[in-house]
């Protein structure tokens, strides 16, 4: 349907024809020479006496004054400026909201071409580019997507607006200086605490073992010395009740050991749960000695070997390094979506 502009002057539109514009005195009225059938959409024809198409007359809602002359982007206060004198150009130009403006490289049709518009002659946006970094491809991704969203809903989003990977990677940087400080120290402080507690159970089972090696030396004369007054340190009993005091003795180191090992795998498996294999892989395991006993002498305890109290799961994230990962994320999206509103306005009024 034809619009009229402002000065009574006519723009074609798709599907206008002269006769329905004009009438039967279409030639006449319109001045036109050429070809009516081949009659090009965007033609400007003279006003038509006394009357009018069927179209609405488009008005201009905004202060010519301010806006008059229309001038390159960066020349405006604000980005809502801007659009206002865009939209005011156009309307008083010739009511199309379609044009390229002067000054102007980068809107939706024409010549495009600014720095990712959609106009045959731009270069175009065609999607976020890889940066060798996963979170950053993921975050600019996450950009795009949502441009794509807000466009969906028929808004308007700042044509200036350039999320580069160097804008990205300082949303990244900054999230790593206020949030990063909180999580290493975290880090820091359950390694040590488990470091500390396990040399504490070291410490723990060497005493015990010492405590339970002199009961057993201590049961083992004071059983000899029963054997003697008994008269029967030389019958062929003794060794029998000797062998079964030093099993007895034995199976308490066994236990003293099992209990050891059980609170180190305890202590040790809630750590790397808690922050994961890699922030443990540094740590420093103390190892305890095990052995047997034997009735020669007093009484001796034999070395068998030194077991580490705990050996690490690995393979194990962590709760902590995830929730640090999502922390990040979400800080990182607060950054870009306090970016776009200060930088990037979704106008919904420019529909």
């Amino acid at each position: 349907m034809a619009i009229i502009l402002p000065d009574g002057r006519i723009k074609v539109e798709k599907g206008d024809t002269l006769s329905g514009i004009y009438g039967a005195n279409w030639r006449t009225l319109s001045g036109y020479t050429g070809d009516p059938t081949k009659l090009q959409v965007g033609t400007i024809l003279p006003a038509k006496p006394g009357g009018s198409v069927s179209a609405p007359t488009i008005t201009n809602p905004y202060d010519t004054t301010k806006f008059a002359g229309f001038r390159p982007r960066g020349e405006y206060e604000s980005m809502d400026d801007y659009l206002k004198a865009k939209r005011a150009w156009e309307i008083s130009s010739n009511g199309s909201s379609s044009v390229v403006l002067p000054g102007d490289t980068g809107d939706t049709g024409g010549n495009g071409g600014d720095t990712g518009d959609t106009g045959g002659g731009g270069t175009g946006n065609t999607g976020t580019s890889a940066t060798g970094n996963t979170q950053l491809d993921g975050l600019l991704k996450g950009l795009q997507d949502w441009f794509e969203k807000i466009q969906a809903q028929g808004n308007i989003t700042n044509p200036n607006i350039e999320i580069t990977p160097e804008i990205v990677q300082s949303f990244v940087d900054l999230a790593k200086k206020d949030i990063d400080p909180y999580y290493v120290s975290y880090m820091d402080v359950i390694g040590k605490e488990v470091s500390s507690n396990l040399k504490t159970l070291q410490k723990q089972y060497d005493l015990s073992k010492q405590d339970r090696l002199s009961k057993f030396q201590s049961d083992l004369a004071t059983q000899r010395e029963n054997e003697a007054t008994g008269g029967t340190i030389f019958s062929g009993g003794r060794m029998q009740r000797a062998n079964a005091l030093k099993s007895a003795n034995e199976r308490s180191l066994s236990s003293l050991e099992n209990t050891a090992l059980s609170n180190a795998s305890d202590l040790g498996a809630t750590a790397e749960k808690d922050i994961g294999s890699t922030n443990l892989s540094s740590l420093s395991i103390p190892k305890i000695q095990t052995g047997s006993l034997n009735l020669m002498g007093e009484g001796q305890y034999v070395p068998i070997e030194d077991r580490s109290l705990y050996n690490l799961m690995g393979g194990v994230s962590g709760a902590k390094p995830k929730e640090w990962a999502t922390a990040s994320q979400n800080y990182k999206d607060y950054l870009e979506t306090k970016y776009r509103a200060d930088q990037a306005r979704t106008l919904p009024f420019y529909q």
